[in-house]
């Protein structure tokens, strides 16, 4: 039998576009911009660390009830965040809130 798995809160992604062939990756460690990185699942970039997010709920409460709970499942529809994994920046695709968090990445 097959066996199901689902996206929980905290688990480590990365985000691959089959387009391009390659991974989202933040540009350099202590940067604010992300950029594709050529890789496939058998060839990852070498440095793979910079391909990582964590994924996160999308408020603070139920970033704190998720931590308490323990790694809880993502259900269908819930908005999520994206944290780097290596430098904690976030992943937006608002380029307001970039130009007022400086913590948030640029897309």
């Amino acid at each position: 039998a097959m066996e199901t798995t689902y996206l929980h809160y905290d688990n480590k992604i990365a985000l691959y576009c089959q387009y391009i062939d390659g991974y989202l990756a933040s540009a350099t460690i202590t940067s604010s911009d992300v950029q594709c990185e050529k890789g496939t699942s058998d060839d990852v970039p070498r440095n793979f660390e910079r391909c990582v997010f964590r994924v996160c709920p999308s408020d603070r409460y139920r970033q704190y009830e998720a931590a308490v709970a323990g790694s809880q499942p993502v259900k269908y529809g819930e908005i999520i965040q994206l944290q780097h994994a290596y430098n904690d920046s976030w992943l937006t695709v608002q380029r307001a809130v970039h130009a007022v968090d400086r913590t948030c990445f640029k897309v």
